[in-house]
């Protein structure tokens, strides 16, 4: 009880001196008004507001007003925009509903494309070869029945044609005045037409006049107005696209480049434009897509390759930025190394680098954007000790397409090598390192390969047979340093059987070359490519690119098969007879046929020693000689008496039959035709004939002419049944009966 009432003090004083302090504030207050000090603010009443509150107010009133004619503004804006965007989006409804309308109901792509016009390739190919010169023989038992064969046909369409002709003269003549209203109703659309087409020439040349002067909107209202007037006109749709590209506006971009394309799918400007903007909005895939059909249409367009160049950068650094993955420690070491031209350290850290290199292919993208390569090759120009390391490392680099363009581009790794290789900068090792530089960039890069040829002085040191192989390839490089260098190599290489390979192969595509043809016997190669060729311990690869290498450099050049010789001829027939496989066996008969061609006085010196006796022998076991045989045959009475015997093997090359016909080598029937013309040109007795007749020859050439879709094997068979008609007239009946001569003659028109 002594506590609650000791507590009720307490809050009685409390109370009291809250009252004496505000006693105490009104007093001072008094007082002040009396001195005219007072605060504005505590005399006012609730109702009258100050000056600078009636400040605050109207302030507030402005921002209020002008918040509101923004938010106006604002929606007006985008009421603005949504008509636009609908209007846009109405246009291009119409649009792609017309388009599927005219040109189809879905979009042409690259492989359809393709695949129909191979259809209409293989079709026309059908019909030529069924038309022409009616050579259809498999109706020709039906001729007089069904006159549905192609001159028939042909026939029946003429007369349709003169019918219809007809007809429509009488028609006129009955409604002469109708005829004449269609006809002005048709001069009357033509003129429109061509007033249209003007029209949109004037339009689409303004909107190109404004894209000149960089006025890209104006110049699309003016396209826009050409749309209405030609809506498929493919370069206006491209130029669409391009300003909308130019203003920034990606969706619009890939929209009017997408009906271009829907037009006409392989137009580039509309392939490239349209990948730019599939890049930008971060869709590789279809950029890449769009580029590769670019680079299949225009495969030598600069822009092209250009476009697909700055595509592969964005991929990389989209990569990069998406990578997760922290950067390698040695590389940014490496990079500060070569940045403070520290040459112990980089030489250090160098093999830990190309480890790194190898390992990962996107720390090849990083160390390019460190911008520290150009600094490393000025260094290794100026130091023999970083050669090396410096080109080591550049190859490791070149594994990315990008830093294989960029090397290219800047020229400084090519003088680089060029020092290495020449001028021994950096010693043996900085020379090897260089080939292998080389080798890598010129292998996987045309450009690499374009750049080196320019360079004879380089060219003519390089000794490395698989840089020379890639060289060989390129029509610019110098014959005549290649070639050098290629034989140096073949005779110093006998012992490596790949680089052996190598050096055949590139003298081989040297020699497709005609001003590197004569260099065979000016540099003494063709005795060292005889021996790898007939040599059945070489593999067939060597062997095969030494004869194809022999053979290319006879053509046109008679002295080659002179420096092979009679002697290097039996050695080639000798490798015939021991060849292992069909195909080297024909390379090696076709070199034979070569020199033989090239030569007579060959042919003649190997009849008195009568080596074609294997030959015939041989050609008995291997079709694949046949063309060996008939080369001869053309030029050797005394080898024709020989081949006597073994024409009944000739006749049984030839198919029966169209089954036949469809499974056999034209090439081998085709020159097994050509020995029996020989030989049919110089027998011709009973004996013979009755040979003949129990082969089937007669059967057997018809059938060719009949079924067979070569022509060269056609022509030959025509002439075989020309020859024997007129050697053996005992045949002509059985000719007839086939009607081989109706037959013979459409083929010889």
């Amino acid at each position: 009880m002594m506590k609650r009432s000791t507590e009720d003090d307490d809050e009685a004083e409390d109370d009291l001196e809250d009252f004496l302090k505000k006693v105490d504030t009104i007093s001072s207050q008094i007082q002040a008004i009396k001195r005219g000090e007072a605060d504005e603010d505590l005399l006012r009443l609730p109702s009258t507001p100050t000056s600078s509150t009636a400040s605050t107010k109207t302030t507030n009133d402005s921002l209020e007003f002008e918040r509101r004619r923004q938010e106006a503004l604002d929606r007006l804006e985008q009421e603005k925009a949504e008509g636009a965007r609908k209007r846009r989006d109405e246009e291009k409804k119409k649009w792609w509903e017309h388009a599927k309308l005219v040109h189809g109901g879905e979009s042409k792509t690259e492989g359809d494309d393709d695949d129909a016009e191979e259809r209409r390739r293989l079709k026309a190919a059908e019909e030529w070869r069924r038309s022409h010169d009616a050579n259809d023989y498999s109706r020709w038992d039906r001729w007089l029945t069904d006159l549905d064969d192609p001159i028939a046909r042909e026939q029946k369409l003429k007369l349709k044609e003169k019918q219809n002709a007809k007809d429509m003269s009488e028609f006129e003549a009955r409604n002469a005045e109708w005829c004449a209203q269609m006809r002005k109703d048709m001069d009357k659309r033509r003129d429109a037409a061509e007033a249209k087409e003007k029209r949109c020439a004037r339009l689409r040349k303004e909107g190109n006049e404004h894209y000149k002067r960089k006025r890209f909107q104006r110049a699309v209202l003016f396209y826009h107005e050409c749309l209405k007037l030609c809506p498929f006109d493919v370069a206006v749709l491209t130029n669409i696209a391009q300003c909308q590209w130019k203003l920034r506006d990606v969706e619009q971009t890939i929209e009017f480049a997408s009906r271009a394309l829907f037009v006409e799918p392989n137009h580039v400007k509309a392939l490239c434009r349209r990948a730019a903007a599939l890049s930008a909005s971060e869709q590789f895939d279809r950029a890449v897509e769009d580029l590769d059909r670019a680079s299949v249409a225009a495969p030598d367009n600069a822009s092209v390759t250009a476009q697909r160049l700055r595509l592969r950068r964005a991929i990389e650094d989209a990569s990069i930025a998406d990578d997760d993955a922290v950067e390698d420690t040695t590389i940014a070491s490496f990079a500060t190394a070569i940045r403070e031209a520290r040459d112990d350290r980089i030489l250090a850290i160098a093999p830990a680098v190309r480890a790194t290199l190898r390992r990962d292919p996107r720390e090849q993208i990083r160390l390019r954007k460190l911008g520290v390569v150009a600094a490393l090759l000025k260094r290794a120009l100026e130091k023999e000790t970083l050669v090396e390391e410096t080109l080591l490392t550049l190859r490791a680099m070149s594994a990315n397409a990008v830093n294989r363009a960029e090397f290219r581009r800047r020229r400084t790794p090519l003088v680089l090598i060029a020092r290495a290789i020449r001028d021994n900068h950096g010693g043996i090792p900085a020379v090897n390192a260089a080939v292998a530089l080389l080798e890598t960039v010129t292998t996987a890069d045309p450009e690499w390969r374009r750049a080196v040829a320019r360079d004879e002085a380089l060219v003519s040191k390089l000794e490395n047979a698989r840089l020379l192989r890639s060289l060989s390839s390129e029509p610019s490089a110098p014959a005549r340093t290649l070639v050098r260098g290629t034989i140096r190599t073949l005779l110093s290489a006998s012992k490596r059987a790949d680089d052996q390979t190598a050096c055949c192969e590139a003298l081989a595509n040297l020699t497709r070359r005609p001003d590197a043809r004569p260099l065979l016997i000016e540099f003494d190669a063709v005795d060292e490519l005889l021996r790898i060729a007939c040599r059945r311990e070489s593999d067939d690869a060597t062997r095969a690119a030494a004869c194809a290498a022999i053979a290319n450099a006879a053509i046109g050049h008679p002295e080659t098969c002179a420096a092979i010789g009679v002697e290097g001829a039996i050695g080639i027939l000798s490798a015939v007879l021991r060849a292992r496989s069909n195909e080297m066996s024909k390379r090696l008969a076709t070199l034979l046929a070569r020199c033989v061609q090239g030569d007579p006085s060959t042919l003649e010196r190997l009849c008195d020693r009568k080596i074609f006796d294997d030959v015939v022998a041989a050609f008995l076991r291997e079709e694949k000689l046949v063309s060996v045989v008939a080369a001869c045959l053309k030029r050797s009475a005394s080898l024709a008496v020989r081949a006597r015997e073994a024409l009944p093997s000739l006749i049984r090359l030839l198919p029966v039959d169209a089954k036949e016909i469809k499974q056999a080598d034209p090439v081998t029937y085709g020159n097994a035709t050509q020995c029996i013309i020989a030989c049919a040109e110089r027998f011709g007795n009973a004996e013979d004939v009755a040979v003949w007749t129990r082969c089937g020859i007669v059967e057997r050439l018809i059938e060719i002419l009949k079924s067979s879709e070569n022509e060269s094997a056609r022509r030959n068979a025509a002439i075989a049944l020309a020859k024997l008609s007129r050697t053996a007239p005992s045949l002509l009946p059985r000719i007839r009966e086939l009607r081989g001569i109706e037959i013979m003659m459409s083929v010889l028109k």
